[in-house]
């Protein structure tokens, strides 16, 4: 389903941000006050959450039209994507071993990428925003972070949202790549 912004909704892909939000919401209420890839989690799936709203019509928020369009601007999804690069990058300047803090600041950019490509940019002059090399380049590096800690630690967190998630976007990029090479042949 297509409809306003070029965001596609699926199911799927919104029970995995609905498990990314649980168990990052989960890790903030045991570690609220130690910044971490689990803060830049839960304002990712946020700013996932504002762009599947920007994309449909949802009836109940023509009442609350201020509260609608500050949810679904541009301008909150970025400034959300911001606080998951920082939160993230805060995480991994403290513990530089690979992981799903790694994984998340690539997460959050890669939902950058989305953004920008989302806004009215003109595609001739920004291929590399094009690309969807570039995208499951930045989603595999995120999936290849947050398996690493998945092999160490198998207790549901928010590494596991965060492997979710890129595998997701590591899905979606491949179909990307193919339907590419299917218009160029």
């Amino acid at each position: 389903m297509r409809t306003g912004f070029r965001h596609k909704i699926h199911p799927i892909h919104l029970g995995i941000t609905g498990y990314a939000g649980y168990v990052a919401l989960k890790e903030l209420n045991e570690e609220l006050y130690d910044l971490g890839h689990h803060h830049g989690l839960a304002m990712l799936v946020a700013s996932r959450l504002c762009r599947t709203l920007a994309t449909i019509e949802n009836k109940a928020m023509h009442e609350l039209p201020s509260l609608k369009k500050m949810l679904v601007a541009q301008t909150t999804m970025h400034v959300l994507c911001a606080g998951a690069v920082v939160a993230a990058g805060w995480e991994v300047y403290n513990d530089i071993k690979p992981g799903g803090h790694h994984g998340m600041v690539l997460l959050a950019i890669h939902e950058v990428h989305e953004l920008l490509e989302e806004a009215d940019w003109d595609p001739k002059h920004h291929k590399a925003l094009h690309s969807a090399t570039l995208k499951f380049v930045i989603a595999g590096g995120a999936l290849a972070c947050a398996v690493a800690e998945l092999v160490e630690d198998l207790v549901p967190g928010a590494h596991h949202g965060v492997a979710l998630l890129a595998a997701s976007h590591v899905w979606s990029s491949i179909g990307l790549i193919r339907a590419a090479r299917k218009a160029r042949s």
